[in-house]
């Protein structure tokens, strides 16, 4: 107990920790981020970013199951979880033009921010479906794009609203889509 009292509650730090910039990160709020969004599916997929368990060619390489660890996109470096959501020039013009589509509700996007999401609630929803998007791109073995974007985004702004409004939460739902209004 003394312990805890001193140090606070233990937090496993996740390997997504080895990639970052900033050595003072509070992997607490980091978690407490993960867990904000509405929907589960979000929570998890950021729940197995965070921990390094997305299937990338590096991990499929590594089990021998591919023959080689390029990245899907761009095919000139190793697909690893820093490479796919944010090396890649193709990722990377990805999110350099989701910023500059959404310069009036101030994104700003960096390493950190993409891998561990933002505290302002429109943003980390804006990064979690990108990040989503960029893995169903790859999956797919199609180049992200802005437009295709917009239209998950999209889809995602029409869930949340059913979740208010089944919620009785409507006013909540429309302060964060607010500065968004000017697209739909």
């Amino acid at each position: 107990m003394l312990l805890k009292k001193c140090y606070g509650e233990p937090v496993a730090v996740p390997k997504v920790s080895k990639y970052m910039q900033d050595a003072n990160i509070n992997w607490g709020n980091v978690f407490k981020i993960a867990q904000m969004p509405i929907d589960v599916r979000t929570r998890d997929y950021q729940y197995r970013f965070l921990n390094d368990i997305l299937v990338n060619n590096y991990w499929l390489y590594k089990w021998k199951l591919r023959d080689d660890n390029l990245c899907t996109f761009c095919k000139s470096s190793v697909e690893n979880i820093v490479h796919m959501f944010w090396e890649c020039e193709f990722v990377f013009k990805f999110w350099t033009d989701l910023q500059n589509e959404f310069r009036d509700v101030e994104i700003n996007l960096d390493l950190n921010s993409v891998l561990l999401g933002s505290q302002q609630d429109i943003v980390r929803t804006m990064i979690f479906t990108g990040k989503k998007y960029i893995s169903e791109c790859r999956f797919k073995e199609q180049i992200p794009t802005l437009p295709n974007y917009l239209i998950k985004i999209d889809f995602v702004r029409k869930l949340e609203f059913q979740i208010a409004k089944n919620c009785n939460k409507v006013s909540i739902w429309q302060s964060k889509w607010e500065p968004l209004s000017h697209i739909w």
